[in-house]
């Protein structure tokens, strides 16, 4: 497993740089059956120098294989040829990007061929015709009878026979998503359609672009004598209080009980019952409890009345069986409880890892307020003076749109900067942000981790003349996803790419010795 990880890791690194050239590969394969393989197999074959029968996954039933002339082999030959054409090199790492895309399509095929022949359809001899035709031009692009006449039958028969195909395919691809086929350039025949002024109404979406500048607060920076300052509360006190206590859980609540009796009458002794009978969820080896906090207890001990039993025991007392969050458990008292140490590092860092989890609202607020005074000297002096007060950095974007969840439809909302990360996908902030006019500040606003106070630095209005009239490429391209995504989570989609990958073309894979 730690082998598999090491090399998951490593196509991960190494396929980075080539992964935005995949991606653009993908987008332009409609079919892959339609085009004529180059011989794609004997390189991928002599690559890897396989005898075997790799089994990629599966579909309704039908297993889906590497072997000469499955069609997933005709599709990852030809993915294989649009690598190299985009200069990617197909080894052994983007091989996997190769196998995961060409499953894909193969899936795709194999589900719209089979709804096709459900309903009975078969392709007329005269589309198939009308598509051959394009295979046979001249150099002025006009259909040669020369050219096809001196053509050898098996080039014909399996030309037709892959256009017979890729028809069958696109009949339910273009019911279903519109047409835009290899010879087809023009408008949709079929599928969802988009009106002009509706194009217009998406790209004026986009129109307006607006840049920042901001600085972070990162709530991750608490200062630990803000977090002294809340434990030493009246109110919170009690939670840091450290119970020198042991324990021993039992998954049944009988057995639990059976042995309270047992050591009540010294048939066993505790530790020896700690040794070979608890399940030692909340202790360590020796019984003694790993999360002595009372505010940790409180987790142990759901019941408030049981919790209050639990921490007034005597010294060496046992307490009843108490139902906990995991089994039943019986507790001892060791010794005498400790008030929180707020000298002692050890207990600070307990009291802020508990803020940081149960009470992040609180170091919100704390930086919240600090933000509000960055924003009222920001407006008095300048942004950069401010952040210099404040010893934070004044970080800036380029223009950019409203685009919630960053869709392929505008310029996307910017996350090169970590604190950005999730600004496409936050719809207050968003709101916010681009109800500022030129040179406004805004408000401190929450994300992530972060209190960030913007300014806006500049509005543009650009022209997406451009945008409305590809509008119709980018929803083809949203709806050939969305399909796809549906699709292979089918449960009649068996993804098996990862497996056959690493056990067939890795050094460490079972069958690659």
């Amino acid at each position: 497993m730690a082998q598999e990880t090491k090399v998951k890791q490593e196509t991960k690194v190494k396929t980075a740089k080539d992964h935005t050239k995949i991606g653009a590969v993908i987008i332009l394969v409609i079919s892959a059956i339609v085009f004529i393989p180059f011989g794609g197999y004997e390189v991928i074959s002599a690559l890897f120098g396989k005898q075997n029968v790799p089994v990629f996954g599966s579909y309704n039933g039908k297993k889906i294989t590497y072997e000469r002339g499955s069609l997933f082999t005709n599709i990852t030959e030809n993915l294989a040829e649009r690598y190299k054409a985009y200069g990617i090199n197909v080894d052994s790492t983007s091989s996997y990007y190769l196998f995961t895309e060409s499953f894909s399509e193969t899936v795709k095929n194999m589900a719209y061929t089979d709804e096709v022949a459900r309903t009975g359809y078969s392709v007329p001899e005269e589309a198939v015709n009308r598509m051959l035709v394009n295979y046979f031009l001249d150099e002025n692009g006009n259909y040669s009878p020369k050219l096809y006449n001196t053509a050898d039958k098996a080039t014909k028969k399996s030309l037709r026979e892959s256009v017979t195909k890729s028809l069958e395919y696109n009949r339910y691809r273009d019911d279903l998503l519109g047409s835009s086929t290899l010879f087809m350039q023009d408008s949709p025949l079929y599928g969802v359609k988009a009106s002009t002024t509706e194009k217009a109404f998406f790209a004026k979406m986009g129109k307006e672009k607006k840049s920042f500048k901001f600085v972070a607060f990162n709530t991750e920076d608490y200062p630990k004598e803000e977090a002294i300052k809340w434990a030493k509360r009246d109110n919170n006190k009690d939670k840091f209080v450290k119970y020198d206590m042991s324990a021993i859980t039992l998954e049944s609540e009988s057995d639990a009980k059976a042995l309270l009796k047992q050591l009540k009458s010294n048939e066993i002794t505790f530790d020896d019952a700690v040794s070979e009978k608890s399940e030692k969820y909340y202790t360590d080896e020796k019984g003694k409890l790993t999360r002595p906090y009372r505010y940790q207890m409180e987790i142990s001990i759901p019941d408030s009345a049981n919790l209050e039993k639990v921490l007034g025991l005597w010294n060496d007392a046992l307490s009843d069986v108490i139902p906990t969050s995991r089994g039943f458990t019986i507790f001892r008292m060791d010794g005498t409880n400790t008030a929180a140490d707020f000298s002692d590092d050890e207990t600070v860092d307990v009291i802020t890892s508990y803020i940081k989890t149960n009470e992040h609202g609180y170091i919100e607020d704390y930086y919240t307020n600090i933000a509000k005074d960055f924003a009222v000297q920001a407006s008095m002096s300048s942004f950069e003076e401010a952040a210099g007060n404040f010893n934070v950095e004044v970080k800036e974007t380029e223009p950019f749109p409203i685009n919630y969840g960053s869709t392929s439809l505008f310029d996307s909302v910017p996350s090169d900067n970590k604190e950005l990360a999730n600004l496409s996908t936050n719809e207050d902030v968003l709101e916010k942000i681009f109800s500022l006019k030129n040179g406004e500040t805004s408000v401190p606003v929450i994300l992530s981790s972060n209190v960030i106070v913007f300014r806006c630095t500049g509005i543009t209005q650009e022209n997406t003349d451009a945008d409305a009239s590809d509008f119709a490429n980018k929803m083809e391209n949203i709806n050939y996803n969305c399909a796809e995504q549906t699709l292979m989570t089918s449960s009649k989609v068996q993804n098996n790419v990862w497996n056959a990958y690493f056990d067939n073309f890795t050094e460490y894979g079972r069958n690659s010795k």
